[in-house]
């Protein structure tokens, strides 16, 4: 290394001696030629201190070396022990009145340890407020008025939040009574405290059968055992024959007065065991362990928290023991419980790491202790279930409780973190296993339960700071094929990026290379893989070493920059970049690559001191720069060579241990050790922000070279896909942008609506109807709409998708409410929530009609997306939850109508033109549809036919009476979209008497509407409705529709709230049967126990079903587009047109009136195409189509023909040949859901 007058005068950070051999041994003279940089003690000034992440400096001293001490200060020592934090020390004060406290606390702190989180001025006059008073909830938290440091220094002394062990004492004492009672009734029974027969107790204790009576966990007694029925006979307590001459029932033997003439369900058994114990051996093993280790566990944790963790425990142990332990074994103990404070000591090791003495040699004694009590659970009447079930409840509820000391923010996030997913998992866990225990396979549920937990433990202490693997990707893979093809990162999927991938990744941004020809061939290949039309290689034209500069398709440019040594002017001005520059230009990626030519010419270049010097300069420059050269900046290890093929020139100067020494120090310079606290509670690995591919050397193998030197093609380019997945998957995973992250979204939504309906994790309770509650919540739902509107500038026109959106919103809102209370016997409000059904399949008619008549798309690809995006959510809600696929009428009602509209407009679509031919095969179709429904043979028949051939029970009756209550308002919705067309082709608006003709209209919609309420008032019930509805709901829909859309002001102004609501309304109505609602809508969900608690619980579980319904909807979304092979756009459900081109069909001041679609758009709001027809009027978007194909009126005016069909099998592959094509996939679904009717079991 140079010297330092050739350095910045900032300190950079030398690397320990003894990594790089002779070429970096002068690293410790280095560091002591600088160690006179810093102040004395005297002048000590805490914040100018050296940066901590700094520490290592004083590493490169050796623990013998003879520096004097006056380099570093009077009274700083030479050298820093291996278990300080090796930061800058301040003096001990040796004085009598020095501060115990403040000395242990200055011991491996750095100046500036006052600006740690928790951390109080430290006031060397005033003593520890030892003292001091704090809350039992601050006290509780581990927080109080303590200090850091007193607290510290506690944690090293053993003090923790009490002196005494109270709980240990009492259940030791009770622990002791009680076995002395369980001597008593076996002398009574057999005449001898311990049983000698029929067999011997090896724990020198009662009988089995002494012990089952007195409430060991023995499952035939707690639940029907098929091996062990309630007819089997046992040994009675006084037997000592073998075989039995004394017999008992098994009710007899459980006791506690019998099963009352039921089945087994001496649930307590759980509990109970915990006090039990099977002899002296036993007894004195769990009590040696409870008075030593569970007693310092109580003091260290307080009372509180102690009692919660050691009965989870223990009651955990034995309801795991109770699924997977031998049915006919009982089995009793508190090591159940004393394995949860077991756990409780390694959550104190792995959080207090840095205050442990000798940790690791703790770590490798607590693991002894482990296995030795694992051992122990082999021995009779114990059970190692409920040792390993109680170590894990102690690891969830000793996280949650143990009070944990955090310095630093990232710790005390990561600690929070761990408690928040404790709880969850702890009462997952509780509640799945105890359920299990008296109901299914225990054996499915412990693979399910030991994989979800072996996944999150995986997370929480591996993968949190790397979710994405990038460490692994960087860092740790093998060759899956011997032919160096196939590049397997460890626990992580390398994507090949293609052109539209790499596209969405760096969006545009310019990639740089900097370095030399090892460098340039990683350029060539990464510009390859983003554009195969660009070179793999540079011109032969003699002017290979030189800059290039190469343009992709994706508008991204690739730049090498050819400087082999990084020392030139340009190379510093790309490092360090303007402060001007902004984020657009910025680059995507940065790859510095040198160092062989430093080898190569080590006397013209100053060898490995130079290159040394060089880079500890641009690390420098990259960690103190505030403004990032690069969005990831990577610095290539230096290639490894193979030295049997180099030339002898070559061979001379480049040696593999200068090429090791040469990574190690890079790593080392970024990876800085931290040697005071396990790695999950470090900082990230890499410190500075740069990254290290080290695994490029790993990839290399002689067969792929020519010269030793330069690598093959296939090679480079796994390594150039390397950089395009450590960048881009820190944005996304591109197969999660297709499918995998929305199809996870949508599993974990199905999970918990499972969780919320079909297990007891949630309390369920009953409706009551309430009018007060009904009318409070229409009213404030009511002022939260109002509040929420919005107006725009101008115009949205005539039933415009704000408007719609809002429209389904409100109406939405009012049918949840409505089943939330139980309204459904209430005829007065029962018949206005069947106009609002109506409305929803008004809008069905009106928007597809619509759309059929503008864009003529009769196409099956926009048939296969409604029906998917209609019934994805319905179909696994059906299968996950048990229930029939037609109860959730909704979506079949709506799939229905969809196929009825689309026969309709497809039969003699080429005449839709003309109005009359229109008009006539709607009449047509209404009145067969009216045939076949009120014929019922027909749908009986149909029904048969799917119950015969698929498997499929669906009640004809039922669904007979959903579709007639709404026969006809499809076709008037249907009407209604030819009428507005029309009035639009003949412009009626510029009709001198229109307005007039509009305050008529206004006027009967609302005698309309008067005359409905009073109608359905004056009924005698719902029942008498029922029987008037289909004739007359179309009036108070369309009379709904001619005031909403009366003046420009209605007509621009929306309520967000219902809009956002209404997008989601499918999800909505689906989703409330089991998550907001509960029992398939037949009671209300719980979160907090208690029915004084349920106006709590509805403000919370509302927001969870918005939520959650909101997710869905987009997962759904994105799902059907991946399913139907189109690019994944916004779904919303239904609506009816978009906002922009302003129309107005009750006003003059647009005399263009906009019509729409009913149906599921793909995009969102702001992203609305405005295309335009023949009479330059605007058009819809596309409503359920991801792929919105262009009418075949704009390909002919630009004179492209349409795509040809492609032949043969590719019929069912999509476009790009890469994959399944959307019959194959929906082929694949029906043939699926058939075999699983035909063996579903009802």
């Amino acid at each position: 290394m140079t010297s330092p007058s050739h350095r910045d005068d900032t300190y950079r950070h030398p690397s320990p001696p003894g990594y790089y051999g002779d070429s970096l041994s002068n690293y410790a003279s280095t560091s002591l030629a600088r160690a006179d940089s810093y102040p004395t003690e005297k002048h000590y000034d805490p914040t100018n201190v050296q940066d901590p992440t700094q520490s290592h400096l004083f590493r490169g001293l050796s623990r013998k070396s003879n520096a004097p001490s006056t380099a570093l200060g009077s009274n700083r020592p030479t050298f820093i022990d291996e278990d300080d934090s090796s930061l800058p020390h301040k003096p001990i004060d040796d004085s009598q009145g020095a501060s115990l406290v403040q000395n242990a606390a200055d011991v491996g702190r750095s100046g500036n340890y006052q600006d740690l989180e928790y951390a109080e001025p430290l006031d060397v006059d005033r003593k520890a407020p030892v003292s001091e008073k704090t809350s039992s909830f601050r006290r509780f938290m581990a927080k109080g008025k303590y200090p850091l440091e007193q607290r510290i220094d506690n944690k090293k002394r053993g003090l923790g939040r009490q002196k005494y062990p109270f709980v240990v004492w009492g259940l030791t004492a009770i622990m002791i009574a009680v076995f002395i009672y369980e001597l008593v009734v076996n002398s009574r029974a057999q005449g001898t405290p311990v049983s000698f027969k029929p067999v011997v107790n090896p724990m020198l204790g009662p009988s089995s059968s002494a012990l089952i009576n007195l409430g060991a966990r023995f499952p035939p007694c707690m639940k029907l055992v098929d091996a062990v029925p309630p007819s089997t006979n046992f040994g009675c307590l006084n037997n000592t024959a073998n075989p039995p001459d004394k017999i008992c029932s098994l009710e007899t033997i459980c006791g506690f007065g019998g099963f009352h003439e039921q089945n087994p369900n001496q649930w307590f058994r759980f509990i109970v065991p915990i006090f039990l114990h099977a002899g002296f051996v036993h007894i004195l093993l769990n009590m040696f362990a409870q008075l030593t280790l569970s007693a310092q566990i109580e003091r260290e944790m307080g009372s509180s928290g102690f009692f919660i963790t050691y009965f989870a425990a223990g009651i955990f142990g034995n309801i795991l023991g109770g699924n997977f332990a031998l049915v006919g074994l009982p089995s009793i103990g508190a090591s159940g419980a004393i394995f949860g404070t077991l756990a409780v000591t390694w959550v104190d090791l792995l959080a207090h790491w840095k205050y442990q003495y000798r940790p690791v040699r703790k770590l490798v004694l607590m693991s002894i202790e482990l296995i030795i009590g694992v051992a122990i659970g082999f021995i009779p009447f114990v059970d190692n279930f409920a040792h390993l079930g109680g170590f894990l409840m102690g690891l969830l509820v000793g996280t949650t409780f143990y009070p944990v000391i955090s310095v630093t923010k990232r710790h005390q996030l990561i600690m929070w973190t761990f408690r928040l997913l404790a709880i969850p998992i702890a009462v997952i866990l509780f509640v799945l296993l105890t359920r299990n225990f008296y109901t299914s396979d225990p054996y499915a549920v412990a693979v399910t339960a030991f994989s979800v937990f072996a996944g999150l433990a995986r997370y929480a202490l591996v993968d949190w700071s790397d979710p994405m693997h990038c460490s692994a990707l960087l860092n740790r893979g093998s060759w899956l094929d011997s032919g160096q093809q196939n590049w397997q990162p460890d626990g992580c999927m390398l994507y090949s990026y293609k052109l539209e991938h790499a596209s969405a990744c760096l969006k545009s941004k310019p990639i740089i290379f900097i370095g030399d020809s090892v460098t340039r061939t990683l350029f060539f290949q990464l510009a390859r893989i983003l554009d195969p039309s660009l070179p793999t290689s540079p011109p032969t034209d003699g002017q290979k070493h030189s800059d290039h500069v190469l343009h992709a398709k994706n508008s991204s440019d690739i730049s090498f920059f050819w400087d082999p040594f990084l020392n030139s002017s340009h190379t510093f001005d790309l490092v360090r970049p303007s402060k001007n520059m902004t984020f657009e230009e910025r680059p995507a990626l940065l790859v510095l690559g040198s160092g062989l030519w430093y080898l190569r010419y080590a006397n013209a270049s100053g060898g490995i001191p130079s290159w040394e010097a060089n880079m500890e300069h641009i690390l420098n420059i990259l960690s103190k720069n505030p403004i990032k050269p690069a969005d990831n900046v990577v610095v290539l290890p230096i290639e490894q060579i193979i030295t049997s093929k180099l030339s002898h020139d070559r061979a001379a100067s480049m040696h593999s241990s200068d090429i090791d020494a040469m990574n190690s120090d890079l790593y080392h310079r970024l990876h800085l050790p931290i040697r005071d606290t396990l790695p999950i509670f470090s900082k990230s690995a890499n410190s500075l922000p740069v990254s290290l591919p080290l695994v490029f050397n790993q990839m290399l193998d002689p067969s792929q070279t020519g010269d030793g030197l330069h690598f093959s093609d296939s090679v480079v380019r796994t390594q150039a896909t390397i950089l395009l997945n450590m960048r881009c998957q820190r944005y996304s995973f591109p197969w999660a942008k297709d499918a995998q992250g929305p199809a996870l979204i949508f599993s974990a939504g199905i999970a918990l609506i499972f969780l919320a309906d079909r297990t007891g994790l949630w309390l369920k309770e009953n409706k009551q109807f309430s009018p007060w509650t009904f009318g409070f919540l229409c009213l404030a739902s009511l002022a939260v709409g109002l509040v929420s509107v919005k107006r725009a500038d101008k115009d949205l026109g005539f039933l415009n998708r704000e408007q719609t959106d809002e429209w389904k919103g409100w109406m939405q809102i009012a049918i949840l409410i409505y089943h939330y209370c139980g309204a459904s016997k209430i005829s007065v409000i029962y018949n206005p929530i069947r106009v609002l059904v109506a409305s929803y399949l008004f809008m069905t008619g009106y928007g597809h009609t619509t759309f059929y008549l503008k864009k003529a798309d009769f196409g099956f690809l926009r048939v296969a997306q409604v029906l998917v995006r209609l019934n994805l959510l319905t179909l696994f809600l059906a299968y996950a939850m048990n229930t029939d696929y037609i109860s959730y009428y909704f979506s079949p009602l709506v799939s229905m109508w969809f196929l009825i509209i689309y026969a309709t407009m497809v039969v003699g679509a080429r005449f839709n033109d003309r109005t009359i031919f229109l008009l006539c095969k709607i009449l047509l179709s209404a009145s067969l549809f009216t045939w076949i429904m009120k014929e019922a043979w027909i749908l009986q028949t149909i029904f048969d036919f799917l119950e015969r051939f698929c498997g499929i029970h669906w009640s004809a009756r039922e669904w007979a009476f959903r579709v007639n209550l709404d026969l006809w308002i499809v076709y008037v919705g249907m009407f209604a979209a030819i009428a507005v067309i029309k009035f639009r082709e003949h412009r009626l608006a510029e009709h001198p008497r229109w307005p007039l003709a509009v305050k008529g209209v206004l006027a009967v919609s609302g005698l309309c509407l008067i005359w409905f309420f009073a109608f359905e008032l004056y009924q005698e019930s719902k029942f008498t409705y029922n029987l008037w509805h289909p004739y007359i709901s179309f009036l108070p829909v369309l009379a709904f529709v001619a005031l909403r859309n009366a003046s420009v002001i209605l007509r621009s102004a929306s309520s967000s709230a219902f809009a956002y609501v209404g997008r989601c309304s499918l999800e909505t109505f689906i989703i409330q049967y089991h998550f907001w609602l509960a029992g398939d809508t037949k009671g209300i969900l719980l979160v907090i126990p208690g029915t004084r608690w349920r106006p709590v619980n509805f403000v919370i579980t509302t927001i969870m079903f918005i939520y959650v319904s909101d997710q869905m909807a987009q997962a759904t979304t994105q799902i059907t587009s991946w399913i139907c092979g189109g690019k994944p756009k916004s779904l919303q459900l239904p609506t009816i047109a978009p906002s922009n081109g302003a129309a107005s069909s009750f006003g003059r001041q647009d005399l263009t009136v906009q019509d729409g679609t009913v149906a599921i758009p793909l995009l969102p709001a702001n992203e609305v195409p405005s295309h335009k027809d023949n009479q330059s009027d605007g058009l819809p978007p596309e409503p359920d189509t991801p792929i919105r194909p262009r009418r075949w009126v704009d390909r002919l005016a630009e004179g492209s023909s349409p795509r040809p069909r492609t032949p043969g099998f590719r019929i069912w592959y999509g476009e790009d040949a890469e994959g399944y094509g959307v019959k194959t996939k929906l082929l694949f679904g029906i043939g699926l859901m058939w075999l699983a009717n035909v063996l579903w079991q009802y």
